[in-house]
């Protein structure tokens, strides 16, 4: 008989679970971070001298402020071109209100 979806999803959580639970003990047991640290240590090697640097993920920021790309000649109101456009740019070719 086939498994229901429901019942797989529950196996699919329960063996998730299970297997961070392995790697934390593991990883505790074996004290990796703390051999790792030992080894790097001494050369001073950061996370990109192994990775990269599209590997190295910023925490705790989000895209950040961008140059404006638009201006309204009527008010001087400015937009970057992301999100959703301001009302005086909508419907209209955004070539004319292009910042040169």
């Amino acid at each position: 008989m086939m498994e229901k979806y429901e019942e797989l999803l529950r196996k699919k959580a329960d063996i998730e679970a299970k297997l961070e639970e392995a790697r934390a003990r593991e990883i505790a047991d074996t004290k990796v971070t703390v051999k790792v640290k030992d080894l790097i240590s001494p050369f001073n090697l950061k996370p990109q001298d192994f990775f990269g640097t599209k590997a190295v993920r910023r925490v705790g920021k989000s895209g950040g402020k961008v140059e404006p790309k638009f201006r309204n000649p009527a008010t001087s109101e400015t937009w970057a071109g992301r999100c959703k456009a301001p009302r005086w740019i909508q419907d209209q070719d955004r070539t004319k209100f292009l910042i040169k």
